[in-house]
């Protein structure tokens, strides 16, 4: 079934709580991962710990993220928030895990008390545009996103590098803006560009008119590196 719009654009901020993030897992049917949520979702944090424990420790070479982060999930249920914290934090050091999902780990290791570093892993831009809002994002590993306000949308999942040096200069820009955007989250406002930098840390966001961003303001550079990536996301798709 197709995401709508809404919960496709919500999904590109990547700051689901643990929870929504469980709730939202759908493995395939015949692995550890998709036995000890049903174990979990079935009220037995207990026996799934142990089928996910022992899983774990046998076949390392087939850990994934998404392990560790149901083995939070399941020490949070069995109400040992330490365990919960070192599960997430080995998630965060997993070679393969991508940048949304270590932005869901980042997010709930704030939420147990163990904020990280605000390290950048991705940045979304939502501008208003024909009634609506069109919104871009782009992430720490090569991935974009964007969603138009008549509801196309365009996934990049890194199948080759064409996109890869604006999405580094998008991530540079971010990281040298990240002091001049807040934690406190405003709501869309008609006429106003949206900027929001993701980190491990939490969310940071800086709203302005599109014309100030055009005069010079301190969110123009990222604002700018985004247009350009845009550009080159238009010219792949060719709606431009």
């Amino acid at each position: 079934m197709a995401l709508s719009a809404e919960t496709f654009r919500r999904l590109l901020y990547a700051d689901l709580s643990l929870a929504e993030v469980l709730a939202s897992m759908n493995p395939k049917a015949d692995g550890v991962l998709a036995d000890s949520l049903r174990l979990l979702r079935k009220g037995e944090p207990g026996p799934a710990e142990v089928a996910l424990a022992t899983s774990m420790a046998t076949r390392p070479d087939e850990v994934t993220a998404w392990h560790h982060l149901l083995m939070a999930g399941i020490q949070v249920a069995r109400e040992r928030p330490e365990r919960a914290i070192s599960a997430l934090q080995r998630g965060l050091a997993h070679r393969k895990t991508d940048a949304r999902t270590r932005l869901f780990m980042g997010n709930a290791l704030s939420a147990l008390g163990a904020a990280p570093d605000p390290v950048v892993e991705g940045v979304v831009v939502d501008v208003p545009s024909q009634g609506g809002r069109d919104t871009l994002a782009a992430y720490t590993d090569g991935s974009v996103r964007y969603l138009v306000s008549h509801g196309a949308r365009f996934v990049w999942d890194v199948p080759d590098g064409r996109l890869d040096a604006p999405v580094r200069a998008v991530m540079a820009a971010a990281d040298q803006s990240l002091a001049d955007f807040s934690s406190e989250r405003p709501q869309p406002a008609e006429g106003l560009a949206l900027q929001a930098i993701l980190t491990r840390g939490g969310l940071r966001f800086r709203q302005e008119s599109v014309e100030a961003l055009g005069q010079g303001t301190p969110g123009t550079p990222l604002f700018a590196a985004a247009t350009r990536l845009l550009t080159d996301v238009l010219a792949l798709t060719g709606w431009a």
